[in-house]
């Protein structure tokens, strides 16, 4: 937290200056002053004493300590992204089961139509601008026939209770939720959320197909994943 940046803007928000926050905090100017530029820090109760003469108090909350967050932000936030985004148009195909789609590199698998689904997680952030790199392409899919069928198509890996299971028969309460790993399929490497109702989602025009494609909201991948949260609400503070 910098102490002083919080100063200058509590002073700003009360529209006062340092000798009147001096004045009535019943501190000296001088000690006010190396507050402000970070030359000393004030306790914890000088600091809400100073606040309570602005009017405002500090409000904070403990949060998960992630180094590696702080470590590599400035490369997060850099405008070339890690994230490969070459396979999404024959990802795109599948679900949206065109004819031309090879569901399998031998075969065309048995499908059910079309999937209903969006861009999630990391993949979605990168869509509405947010290049924070993934090696996955991140999908979440509503369950039914069509579904099942395509994650059948590529594989997908489901097991419960040890055993492996065939993800067209596999119970709904197993299914949803369940595919928490990432799997390497022949149109691209994922990690596919399965749910019962497709979060809030948004359309945005992309390159690489003619219509828009439907991308999960950020608001939306930060209650579904908390670790992409804490990593938002970051960037968002470096940017103030």
């Amino acid at each position: 937290m910098d102490v002083g940046r919080l100063l200058a803007e509590a002073r700003g928000r009360a529209g006062i200056s340092q000798a009147e926050l001096a004045r009535r905090s019943g501190l000296a100017r001088g000690q006010l002053s190396r507050y402000e530029t970070g030359a000393v820090s004030p306790s914890v109760a000088v600091l809400a004493r100073l606040l309570a003469a602005c009017d405002l108090q500090l409000s904070g909350a403990l949060e998960p300590h992630v180094a590696e967050v702080d470590d590599h932000l400035d490369t997060l936030l850099d405008a070339e992204s890690q994230t490969d985004l070459t396979n999404l148009p024959n990802l795109v195909l599948t679900l949206d089961d065109d004819p031309a789609a090879v569901h399998h590199p031998v075969f065309r698998a048995h499908r059910e139509g079309p999937v209903t689904w969006a861009f999630d997680g990391a993949t979605a952030l990168h869509l509405h601008g947010l290049p924070v790199g993934a090696k996955w392409t991140c999908v979440v899919v509503v369950l039914d026939d069509a579904a099942r069928w395509w994650l059948h198509a590529l594989h997908a890996p489901l097991e419960h209770n040890g055993h492996r299971l065939n993800v067209t028969e596999a119970p709904r309460d197993v299914l949803v939720g369940s595919l928490r790993q990432p799997f390497s399929s022949h149109v691209d490497d994922l990690l596919v959320r399965v749910v019962d109702e497709l979060p809030p989602t948004v359309r945005i025009a992309v390159e690489w197909t003619s219509a828009p494609v439907p991308v999960v909201t950020v608001d939306a991948v930060e209650r579904g994943h908390p670790h992409y949260a804490h990593l938002l609400e970051k960037i968002r503070s470096r940017a103030r």
